[in-house]
């Protein structure tokens, strides 16, 4: 299972040990971490601006070029802060519902509950890849 502090690892190291010059990312430099994970991770981290693949390699390998959007990212908390606000959100979400239990219909109510549940597990599903 990926989590948030899986990535955050990810992230910091490269940014910290690799500066914004171009760099080669391969099981190599992250013995600890499973190259599927790698792989998948760097793919996701370019779709957020964090990094630029600049050329796929063999073996799984890229070089990259960290971005300055990382730092921001970082310093902001990471996914680390970010799972806990969308978390907090949902919970904050789910108690305003159960006040309106007694003020909406029983079938509204469970309706607006398998959405937030829905919801929720569809974004557990897409943040643990």
């Amino acid at each position: 299972m990926i989590t948030p502090e899986i990535k955050d690892r990810l992230l910091i190291t490269l940014k910290d040990n690799l500066s914004r010059y171009d760099l080669f990312v391969d099981q190599d430099r992250f013995p600890s971490i499973d190259l599927q994970l790698i792989r998948s991770l760097v793919r996701q981290f370019e779709k957020r601006g964090f990094l630029t693949i600049l050329e796929t390699l063999g073996y799984g390998s890229h070089r990259i070029r960290v971005e300055v959007e990382a730092d921001d990212f970082l310093r902001n908390g990471g996914h680390i802060i970010e799972d806990q606000i969308i978390n907090n959100e949902l919970l904050k979400l789910e108690l305003e519902i159960k006040k309106l239990e007694k003020e909406i219909s029983v079938h509204t109510y469970n309706t607006i509950l398998t959405s937030i549940g829905t919801i929720a597990g569809a974004f557990s599903a897409a943040h643990s890849k």
